[in-house]
């Protein structure tokens, strides 16, 4: 009896286990089942680490809001076109590309961030006695990369700071690479030199010497942007959405835990944290570069507005045709209802307030209080 007794428990045992696997199985396969996804295309040439994209991925973001997120390296020169033409779901780089491609009338949308600065003045050595003060630079010629964010936040800033028409005082000359623009301003082609982040120790050794960093003009000035194939965006904006929640977790990963993004990123990429630091937290050597998921539509409405005013395009398709900002919003909004002891959300509601009220209805769409 007492064998018997022994028996029957352990069957019941035995079956509850089965049970509990069952139900975990099922539990697991309407989980699966309920997964979007995303192909986000990245440039193949780049090596480029964002650490909120990875973070969203590595700390399991994406899967606790049901998505499955692919990078798919494409070669530059036809990424932005297979984000317009659906061959790929988003890509996440180069607003001047962006911008291009939706002033020509592009099946695509901005929705959010992805990085900000980064980029320092450098001046030829006979002219850096005179060149911290921009009010010397009448008269002398300014070199940047064609195509490149320091060409339109130069422009903006020397007429709009010191009243220095850039057409007409100053002449600003572009380069095809910054390779070619590092061996012009070592020669004394350009005075002034305007250079990304990896290329300013290399600058210094050619003779050049460090000036400021371009925040100094614009504290966020914008970079690159979150771009999604339109038709996609219309007909569904969750994958998207889920997306955003993911980056806006990472976020707070990325600005208050250095140290473990450091390690976690180290094991993801295989770069040693030395490394990671200085492209990514060391203020000196990055130049302020900075990385946030918000949309910052005041940001890049200059940007647009620059290039227009300056004929790089010619278009009269309003920026808001092909940006969003409520889907950031949204998910905004119910991170920071999951997780309401987090101020760190709370400030970036903030953030997105002061950064993206210019877009038309914003005050009574988007109040202080959520």
């Amino acid at each position: 009896m007492n064998r018997l007794s022994k028996r029957r428990k352990t069957g019941f045992i035995i079956c509850l286990i089965t049970m509990a696997m069952l139900l975990c199985s099922c539990s697991k396969e309407k989980k699966d089942s309920e997964y979007l996804s995303l192909l986000i295309g990245k440039d193949a040439s780049s090596n480029t680490i964002v650490p909120i994209n990875e973070l969203a991925v590595a700390r399991g973001y994406i899967d606790k809001y049901g998505l499955k997120v692919k990078f798919q390296p494409v070669a530059r020169s036809g990424l932005f076109e297979s984000v317009a033409l659906g061959k790929l779901d988003a890509s996440t780089q180069d607003v001047m590309a962006n911008l291009s491609l939706g002033a020509r009338g592009g099946d695509i949308v901005l929705y959010g961030g992805t990085m900000a600065g980064g980029q320092a003045v450098m001046a030829y050595k006979d002219f850096a006695a005179v060149a911290g003060d921009v009010n010397n630079w009448k008269g002398r010629t300014v070199g940047c990369l064609m195509g490149g964010t320091a060409e339109m936040i130069s422009k903006r800033a020397l007429l709009e700071i010191y009243g220095l028409d850039p057409e007409k005082d100053v002449h600003i000359k572009l380069f095809d690479s910054y390779e070619s623009l590092l061996a012009g301003a070592s020669k004394g082609v350009v005075d002034i030199a305007l250079m990304y982040n990896s290329y300013v120790d290399t600058a210094k050794k050619l003779g050049l010497v460090y000036l400021f960093p371009v925040t100094d003009w614009k504290e966020d000035f914008v970079c690159c942007r979150q771009m999604a194939y339109g038709k996609k965006f219309r007909e569904n904006t969750e994958p998207y959405k889920r997306w955003l929640k993911a980056l806006i977790l990472s976020y707070k990963d990325y600005r208050y835990d250095e140290e473990g993004t450091k390690k976690l990123l180290n094991k993801v990429t295989g770069q040693d944290e030395a490394w990671l630091n200085a492209t990514i937290y060391d203020k000196e050597t990055t130049q302020n570069l900075s990385y946030n998921p918000d949309p910052n539509f005041n940001g890049v409405n200059e940007y647009y507005d620059t290039m227009i005013k300056y004929g790089i395009l010619k278009s009269d398709r309003p920026l808001t045709d092909f940006f969003n900002i409520s889907l950031y919003a949204q998910a905004l909004k119910e991170v920071i209802q999951e997780f309401p002891d987090e101020q760190i959300y709370k400030d970036m509601w903030t953030y997105f307030r002061k950064h993206n009220n210019q877009y038309p209805g914003f005050e009574s769409d988007y109040p202080e209080k959520i």
